[in-house]
């Protein structure tokens, strides 16, 4: 789970800021579903993990191409995704 910018302000007793890596995507999928730049999404590479929703939900794809099915539907990026209660995120 990724915010942005990340937690700032807290150098000085070891923590780094951290922060979504590709923080222009991030911010534009905030963008996209009518979120604060700033809200928490996930952020992952290549492989991410598998998802079932316990309600129904709205997501984005942002960044680099990956895959990522619905049920066994691939998904499209940069568009709002509704997905219903029980359904699979791959």
């Amino acid at each position: 789970v990724q915010d942005y910018p990340g937690r700032t302000g807290y150098w000085d007793v070891g923590v780094p800021p951290s922060g979504p890596f590709d923080s222009r995507s991030f911010r534009l999928g905030n963008q996209i579903l009518g979120n604060p730049e700033s809200a928490a999404g996930l952020e992952m590479t290549l492989n991410g993990p598998t998802l079932r929703f316990l309600t129904d939900s709205r997501i984005v794809l942002t960044g680099a191409e990956m895959t990522a099915q619905l049920d066994g539907t691939e998904l499209p990026f940069w568009s709002v995704i509704n997905v219903e209660k029980g359904q699979e995120l791959v």
